[in-house]
């Protein structure tokens, strides 16, 4: 009886270090992330576009010299369309006096040609009702001049700025990495008389 006891209790020892020190759950190992799979085509077109660049040449004066220098880059493989660009320039100034009235139009002409100004000129404008032009200068300061000359024709003179609207045209290309970009000197492009320049395309 002893003896079972003892092998019993031996037993229940054995037991308990088994399972404490010998059978223990191997760790859980976490598994990394695995990318999507994609194909090589795909990355290959996204890695073009991202060295893709945009670059603008130009300005052409004339629509005629954009079109012409975009079929040159057509035929060189390189992807190229025209943008106009609108801009206010100065047009000189302009002396007038208003004389909505024949006859007061007539009295305007003989004090201006007293006072020394012979290339005065009625001009007939629907907007704004006719005029006496006293001239039209590139320059303020001699619009200024003509303008006292006016004055000491004993008339109330108008000194206006004049603008107007100028366009260009610019090359907006599509360069990659391994395109290399035109100089802008290129006679095929128009660069041997016109001043064109290189430029970030617009945002």
């Amino acid at each position: 009886m002893r003896v079972i006891l003892l092998l019993l209790v031996l037993a229940n020892l054995l037991f308990f270090a088994w399972a404490n020190w010998i059978d223990r759950p191997a760790p859980r190992v976490r598994m990394a992330p695995v990318p999507a799979l994609q194909l090589a085509s795909a990355s290959a077109a996204r890695a073009r576009g991202a060295a893709e660049r945009c670059r603008s040449l130009g300005p052409y004066a004339d629509e005629s010299g954009a079109a012409a220098a975009t079929a040159t880059l057509t035929r060189r493989g390189i992807s190229a369309h025209t943008r106009r660009v609108d801009a206010t320039a100065s047009d000189g100034y302009w002396v007038y006096i208003v004389a909505p009235e024949p006859a007061l139009q007539q009295r305007v002409l003989q004090q201006l040609a007293r006072a020394g100004v012979r290339d005065a000129a009625v001009v007939a404008n629907d907007a704004a009702g006719a005029r006496v032009s006293a001239g039209v200068f590139s320059e303020q300061q001699g619009a200024e001049a003509r303008a006292a000359a006016v004055r000491r024709a004993g008339l109330e003179p108008v000194l206006e700025a004049r603008h107007k609207t100028t366009s260009a045209w610019w090359l907006d290309l599509r360069l990659s990495a391994t395109d290399v970009a035109p100089r802008a000197d290129d006679a095929e492009l128009g660069g041997g008389s016109a001043a064109l320049q290189w430029s970030d395309c617009p945002q």
